[in-house]
């Protein structure tokens, strides 16, 4: 059983490997806060299995089978008696995508539209067609004018930047930690040993 560094309180129970990469999850937390009044329950009602498209990995796409649990609220007052536990890191309420991958489509959408981003991102794997990756784009906060500027001053053509996105776009999510979610010493401790990962990475294939 693996926990993800990234999520302390999702755990790896399960892993398929094949054409595509399919993990179990499950929550560590013995209880879930009532939506409605905030109120911490541990007694669980029933259990349902949602499944999630997530980043994909050495090429292959990832599914993640996550088991969600639905708890009773046992405050008598509250008029939400029932309530499914939510997972704000890993993805929105209702979504089919991770929040990464969602944040991916969404960065395609801004730098290339939505047509020339659904091509892109079939390239890359993490395919999602126009009127997806246009959702995506209104959900995602926009950046200032001037700093999409600066953003697209850096690409001196769209074929530079779908270069850029097929290099960068994969990993930039791995150097991009949650970092409200973490104190200050694990945010340094986590980000040197993904440095450190990945000069070893780059490392070998360059003596390669």
């Amino acid at each position: 059983m693996i926990i993800f560094p990234d999520l302390p309180e999702i755990l790896i129970e399960q892993t398929h490997v094949a054409d595509e990469i399919t993990l179990a999850l499950r929550t560590t937390s013995p209880s879930a806060s009532c939506l409605n009044c905030g109120t911490l329950s541990m007694r669980v009602q029933s259990r349902y299995r949602r499944t999630l498209h997530d980043l994909p990995s050495t090429g292959r796409p990832v599914h993640l089978i996550v088991h969600v649990r639905r708890f009773f609220c046992k405050k008598s007052t509250c008029t939400q008696k029932i309530f499914t536990e939510q997972l704000p890191e890993l993805c929105h309420p209702h979504a089919q995508r991770t929040i990464r991958l969602q944040d991916a489509l969404g960065q395609l959408g801004l730098v290339l539209g939505g047509q020339a981003g659904a091509r892109v991102g079939s390239d890359l794997g993490i395919s999602g067609s126009r009127d997806t990756i246009l959702r995506m784009v209104r959900q995602h906060p926009l950046p200032s004018t001037r700093q999409r500027e600066r953003t697209m001053r850096r690409f001196q053509s769209p074929g530079h930047a779908q270069r850029f996105l097929s290099a960068f776009g994969l990993i930039s999510d791995r150097f991009r930690l949650k970092r409200h979610y973490l104190s200050a010493p694990d945010y340094r401790v986590l980000m040197q040993r993904r440095f450190q990962v990945w000069n070893e990475v780059t490392a070998g294939k360059a003596a390669a």
